[in-house]
């Protein structure tokens, strides 16, 4: 990454593999997981291009900034409380949202997102990020900051085949193959 994130935090990318495979809840869960197994300080980042808002429902949570109003803010984040920009879930997870409902589109400066990112890496040992299905700029630029991502997929057919050219997507956009993990949910 161009800034390299604060080395104690690990920032770890969920992708779906294709629309409705569950990725949103299988990240609210892993950030959920991660910050009880770990006790560590843990932040959620819905950064889904399509986003309409499931992660505030999921968390059951209204961000208090979206990425954009962080990501537009001109000041240095460092005077700022956190729990200004925050929501915090009553578990203790931290959530920052990608929209505040379906009337919004998350439309974010990569660069100027990214420049944020290390505020928060600073503050939190794990970042979990819903990258959703549409890897844009925003989405590889937070990937390039990332330790590893999920790829998030189902046992169907149509699901598989798209997994795999998102995944020959990603290697030939350079990506070390080995920073993926492939994960097949709704498996009984």
């Amino acid at each position: 990454g161009l800034l390299a994130l604060n080395p104690n935090c690990t920032l770890i990318g969920v992708i779906g593999g294709k629309g409705g495979v569950g990725k949103s809840v299988f990240a609210a869960n892993f950030a959920c997981a991660l910050m009880t197994e770990l006790r560590s300080s843990v932040l959620l980042i819905d950064a889904d291009s399509k986003s309409i808002g499931d992660q505030n429902i999921i968390m059951g949570l209204k961000p208090n900034k979206t990425i954009k109003e962080i990501a537009n803010l001109s000041s240095s984040l460092n005077a700022v409380n956190i729990n200004t920009l925050v929501a915090t879930h009553s578990s203790g997870l931290a959530y920052l949202g990608a929209v505040r409902g379906p009337e919004e589109r998350l439309d974010v400066n990569p660069e100027l997102f990214v420049k944020q990112l290390d505020f928060f890496s600073r503050t939190f040992k794990f970042i979990v990020v819903d990258l959703g299905n549409d890897i844009g700029p925003l989405q590889q630029a937070i990937l390039m900051e990332s330790t590893g991502a999920f790829i998030i997929t189902t046992p169907e057919l149509l699901v598989v085949t798209q997994t795999q050219r998102l995944m020959n997507d990603l290697l030939s956009a350079t990506f070390p193959k080995d920073m993926f993990q492939l994960v097949i949910n709704k498996v009984s």
